[in-house]
């Protein structure tokens, strides 16, 4: 018996293994197939607020909403004001404990197709018709965190929030979970003027709460801080033990987490809400056509100023429709993508070209130009 040990060994591993494998791929297409789901809500609340307006969405019927994680997004779909079917990622702000409603914050952005119509043409008593809550920005808290905060309340790192402008709305859902859990908690806003800071003025009514905004247009009479964050002015008041979670442009949370790096930060979480320009010009060759990548956010981006056909829905790495087969060059992810796609695909919304790219449309595509209703003929129960 104690010969054939490790033989018996070897055998429970590769069970265990086998066991584990499977189960992480069932996960893994429950989680594809449910991201395909739409539900439809109801919009029971309205507030424009220069160019923010804030929508709270519940169920027609009353029901309780799908659970929802501090960070996560709606795939929200509706139609621009042109009647085009469009569909954008827009951050949930409203504290993910309760699920009665979801809120967001849309900024009608001025080439902004749907966000212009969300602003102008949506009315109490709309219905939309939104995903799930999904995306990987959220908090970090693990099972041995929770008891080890619970048995030692002391114990829990603090947390600093970093937003540049809109980049706010994924910080508010995570603030709401940090203050009812009692971590200290800090948030710095870059924004440029005072008017910025009207959109949000609970944040100064918290007293758990540190809230420091930063302006970079300020006027005479603004009397906080002016200039732009850095790590240097964060770490001024706090320690690098701290988690940092950014949320801004490119360009800022870049320069933010190579400083914070350097100065010995190890626990920092970001996402971008816009890509910074592609400083490289690469080629880009897909059906006939061929296109620079200088100056795009994306290969996507650079593909549709071109003209070239290419179906897209989302832009954010949620639908999967602007995938595209990579038959050679390189790539580099710019933005943090909730579609899975196979080894030799692309979501061409989420990359840039580090070189010179050969691309063809995937045969599972739908036709080049066309917008695919990804709503399914029956939704599971909420």
């Amino acid at each position: 018996m104690p010969a054939q040990l490790p033989l018996y060994l070897c055998i429970a591993f590769l069970s265990c293994y086998l066991s584990y494998s499977l189960l992480r791929s069932l996960l893994s297409r429950q989680k594809q197939k449910r991201a395909q789901y739409r539900q439809p809500l109801q919009v029971y609340r309205l507030r424009r607020q220069g160019n923010i307006v804030k929508i709270w969405l519940r169920h027609p019927e009353g029901k309780l909403l799908p659970t929802a994680k501090a960070g996560q997004h709606l795939l929200l779909q509706a139609l621009d004001l042109a009647g085009n079917k469009l569909s954008r990622a827009y951050s949930i702000t409203s504290d993910c404990s309760q699920r009665r409603y979801y809120q967001l914050a849309v900024k009608a952005e001025p080439l902004g197709r749907l966000s212009q119509a969300l602003w102008s043409d949506l009315h109490v008593g709309d219905r939309l018709l939104c995903s799930y809550p999904k995306g990987q920005f959220i908090l970090r808290q693990t099972l041995f965190s929770s008891l080890k905060a619970w048995l030692w309340p002391g114990s829990q790192r603090p947390v600093v929030l970093v937003a540049g402008g809109i980049g706010i709305t994924p910080l508010l859902a995570m603030l709401w979970q940090l203050l009812r859990q009692r971590r200290p908690v800090q948030l710095w806003l870059q924004a440029r003027t005072e008017a910025d800071l009207a959109l949000w003025p609970m944040l100064r009514r918290l007293p758990a709460l540190k809230f420091v905004p930063v302006l970079s247009q300020a006027s005479a009479q603004w009397q906080g801080r002016r200039g732009r964050i850095d790590a240097a002015l964060l770490l001024a008041h706090t320690t690098t033990n701290s988690e940092f979670y950014l949320c801004a442009k490119a360009q800022m949370v870049t320069e933010l987490l190579q400083q914070l790096q350097a100065a010995g930060v190890k626990h920092c979480y970001y996402e971008f809400f816009k890509a910074a320009q592609s400083t490289d010009n690469h080629q880009i060759d897909l059906a006939g056509f061929s296109v620079q990548s200088l100056g795009y956010p994306s290969v996507l981006d650079a593909l549709l100023g071109a003209g070239v056909p290419v179906p897209y829905d989302c832009r954010g790495g949620s639908c999967g429709q602007c995938r595209l087969t990579l038959k050679s060059g390189q790539c580099k992810t710019v933005l943090a993508p909730e579609f899975a796609v196979a080894s030799h695909e692309i979501l061409s919304c989420c990359v840039q070209a580090e070189s010179a790219l050969q691309l063809a449309f995937s045969p599972s595509q739908t036709t080049a130009g066309s917008i695919t209703d990804l709503t399914p003929l029956t939704q599971p129960q909420l």
